[in-house]
């Protein structure tokens, strides 16, 4: 019995502890489960922390790789809208071109409206400039002031023309072609209203600063027109009228002083210059900006900080003198100081000669300037400058010496086709020297910068040739006047290779 009941008691002491060590070993299981669960938990966490960081640290690279491209394509879109600005804005300055294998159209409408405005203002100028000294020796002036009359006009022309080409590159060509063209014209009505030679005089002085103004801006103004591989023929036709006012009004100047009265060639003048008027209503100013055109991208130009085309121009030797234009300037200064002479004098040294009709001569070198001028332009768009420009430069010359040994009118019209080949053709080379090796906002310069050296070349050869007449005679004049081309004809030769290689770059 006893035995039985320790058995029973050992039973139940071994189930007690198996029932421990199961629990036991359950609660260390789930130890270890939620030990193990929490390890995972961690890892994930750690893992989609760490892809979280990555992906960041991937959107901000993205992002600032992107940034620089971002700005540039900014950048580029700006560049870009400026660039389609200035094309729409210079596109009316520039000719349209004509399709594959055609030349540009030269007789436009802007063209011929600017070329018969030019014509009436030379006619009415040589209408005057042949009679006012009759008009002052009427009104009883002596041989001095009627010396001064052509001299003043000259004289104010000069100074006037490096402005007026800052004027017409600041604030367009019209308005100072319509201005010089009224002062003009109030001057010669003036001259009947006032006729006193004291009046007279110093109204020349004004009548020399509106044809520096009008002048200046005509012949700006049809640089622009002309397309650019037709330039020199352009301005040879352009350069007809000055031609044909030149043969035209000398010879119906002397007519009306002779026939009918200055008053009659006062009046013709006036109303020459009245159709000038009228024409220069109508001249296109291609250089001035497209008003739309500015507006619809006026914030591209504030993004591009560009400069205004109305900011206000300073006045420097450079706004008033075009560097690039100094050859043909300077050219055209040495062909004119001699041309000068024939100008001033071959009328007094014929009569001197004992030779009649010496009004051929004029009429001979009008004829040849008119036939050659178009072709001579043609062949300097083709060949270049050089050759036409050499030669033109030796005619001068040619001229001269012939003129100093001609006794008969025979050889004074030899002399006016040589004069009508040389003059012609330096004039049309040398202008469209100067006019196209500028930017177009800086023509009116070049073209003032040239007119300054064709007028100071008449100015200092005329002074020349009245010195050398008294010391050796007429003859000896012209020929010791032939070496001012001469000389351009040297000076060209040495310095065109330079010039030519700086504009070809």
């Amino acid at each position: 019995m006893t035995n039985t009941s320790n058995a029973n008691i050992t039973k139940a002491s071994k189930n007690a502890v198996f029932h421990e060590d199961l629990d036991n070993n359950h609660q260390s299981d789930e130890q270890l489960c939620f030990a193990r669960s929490q390890s995972q938990s961690q890892v994930a966490q750690a893992r989609l922390k760490g892809k979280s960081q990555h992906q960041c640290q991937i959107q901000m690279q993205s992002k600032t790789q992107s940034w620089p491209q971002t700005q540039s394509q900014s950048q580029s879109q700006l560049q870009s809208q400026t660039q389609t600005q200035a094309q729409s804005q210079t596109q009316h300055q520039q000719p349209s071109r004509s399709p594959k294998g055609a030349q540009p159209k030269l007789f436009t409408k802007a063209f011929i409206c600017i070329a018969l405005t030019n014509f009436a203002v030379f006619f009415s100028f040589q209408l005057t400039t042949v009679g006012m000294p009759v008009y002052l020796e009427q009104l009883g002036a002596d041989e001095l002031a009627v010396g001064l009359t052509v001299t003043l006009v000259t004289a104010a022309a000069l100074p006037v023309r490096p402005f007026a080409g800052l004027i017409l590159d600041s604030f367009g060509r019209k308005g100072a072609l319509i201005a010089g063209i009224i002062l003009m014209l109030f001057v010669i009505v003036a001259y009947l209203l006032f006729p006193l030679v004291g009046v007279v005089l110093a109204l020349r002085v004004f009548h020399g600063v509106g044809w520096g103004l009008s002048s200046t801006s005509t012949s700006t103004i049809v640089a622009d027109v002309i397309p650019k591989v037709r330039f020199a023929e352009g301005m040879g036709w352009y350069a007809l009228g000055g031609s044909l006012s030149a043969a035209i009004g000398p010879a119906l100047s002397i007519f009306l002083l002779e026939e009918v009265g200055a008053q009659a060639m006062i009046f013709v003048a006036s109303a020459s210059l009245g159709i000038a008027f009228v024409l220069s209503l109508f001249v296109e100013d291609q250089a001035m900006p497209d008003k739309n055109n500015q507006a619809k991208h006026e914030s591209v130009e504030r993004s591009a900080s560009s400069i205004s085309r109305n900011t206000k121009p300073k006045l420097t030797l450079d706004s008033l003198i075009e560097r690039d234009a100094w050859l043909p300037s300077l050219g055209i200064l040495l062909v004119n100081a001699g041309f000068a002479a024939i100008t001033a004098f071959i009328a007094v040294y014929g009569m001197a000669q004992g030779v009649a009709n010496i009004s051929l001569y004029f009429v001979v070198y009008s004829l040849v300037t008119i036939v050659s001028r178009p072709i001579i332009g043609r062949i300097i768009d083709q060949k270049g400058f050089f050759v036409p420009s050499v030669l033109g430069t030796l005619c001068v010359a040619v001229t001269l010496v012939i003129v100093s040994a001609s006794h008969d009118i025979g050889m004074f019209c030899i002399a006016g086709v040589f004069a009508g080949l040389g003059l012609g053709t330096v004039q049309g080379a040398f202008q469209t020297m100067a006019v196209s090796s500028v930017p177009p906002q800086r023509k009116g310069v070049a073209t003032s910068t040239f007119l300054i050296g064709l007028d100071g070349g008449l100015c200092l050869g005329s002074a020349i040739a009245g010195v050398l007449a008294v010391m050796v005679g007429y003859s000896g004049m012209f020929a010791v006047m032939a070496l001012f081309p001469f000389a351009a004809t040297i000076f060209f030769v040495v310095c065109y290779k330079k010039w030519d290689e700086k504009h070809r770059a």
